[in-house]
């Protein structure tokens, strides 16, 4: 069973101008760009599968590709870009959801059999991982 997840991205056009500006300044003295315009958190939501524990990330993840859709995006494209995913059954995924300019969800979640997205605690995927 598959299921599709809608993620906003919050800023994805000031997250843009930052990493341009950042380049463009590197083009001078490489290095300068990142001290200039700094080391900002970029807002960027993302989905990972689950595939294994890792020592330093806690779990060894797998980056799903984002389709993008700027239909519902505001004219700057600062609010209403899209990014969605495709989430297969039989899998466990991390998201990161930003909620509001500074601030995310980051949460672990299956599809079930009847294709929803569901909500897990980080202990099942102990479980999930030795079963699989």
């Amino acid at each position: 069973m598959k299921a599709t997840l809608a993620l906003e991205y919050i800023g994805e056009s000031q997250d843009a101008l930052l990493k341009m500006y950042s380049m463009i300044i590197d083009q001078v003295k490489p290095g300068l760009g990142r001290r200039v315009v700094g080391n900002a958190r970029p807002r960027k939501p993302w989905v990972a599968r689950i595939v294994g524990r890792d020592r330093k990330y806690g779990w060894t993840r797998e980056f799903l590709q984002a389709n993008w859709q700027r239909k519902r995006a505001n004219s700057t494209h600062s609010r209403g870009v899209e990014l969605w995913f495709v989430l297969d059954s039989g899998n466990v995924y991390e998201v990161k959801s930003p909620t509001s300019w500074r601030s995310s969800d980051r949460y672990f979640c299956i599809v079930n059999g009847e294709g929803e997205i569901q909500r897990i605690a980080e202990s099942v995927i102990e479980q999930w991982l030795k079963n699989h």
